[in-house]
């Protein structure tokens, strides 16, 4: 059990290390997962990647797993220490404003592991691109909200995905 822990550890950092952020780079550029897997010197399988795009979506918050509000707080806890050398943490509470932001809502989860077959079938209607980037990424079983952007606009155009107007 320690060992699995250990070794599960051990092939993230490698994989950070060696080629994670090369993908997120190359994802940022406009690449495919298929693209970025030959691109990559280091033989990386095309699901570790669409998993290590997924992560860096919900990462960076294009990608949020609840309804967005207008407004939100987060909280982020900086680390102090005292002139005895005490350690504490102070937590620091930021207001966030998403008004003017549009997001397409995805269920392509719950769509892919219901009926593949028919799913793919629907996806017919986008080029080979976008086909690949729904099908590529390791989408939840629940619908998540998707940061509007030129991709994502033709995929929700091309599908009649519904669009929340925050």
């Amino acid at each position: 059990m320690e060992s699995d822990s250990f070794n599960k550890a051990l092939s993230n950092f490698s994989h950070e290390f060696a080629c994670a952020g090369a993908i997120r780079h190359l994802f940022d550029l406009g690449y495919s997962v298929s693209e970025i897997q030959k691109k990559l010197d280091y033989p990386v399988p095309v699901g570790k990647i669409g998993t290590t795009i997924w992560e860096y979506l919900i990462q960076s918050g294009t990608v949020q797993m609840v309804k967005p509000q207008s407004k939100f707080t987060r909280a982020t806890y900086v680390k102090e220490t005292n002139e005895f050398g005490k350690t504490s943490f102070r937590r620091i509470e930021e207001t966030i404003e998403l008004s003017g932001k549009s997001y397409a809502i995805c269920d392509f989860g719950k769509r892919k592991y219901k009926n593949r077959t028919e799913f793919e079938k629907e996806l017919l209607v986008l080029e080979s691109a976008d086909r690949e980037f729904v099908i590529s990424l390791a989408w939840p079983l629940v619908s998540v909200y998707y940061e509007i952007d030129e991709r994502m606009r033709r995929i929700a155009d091309g599908l009649g995905l519904e669009v929340l107007e925050v």
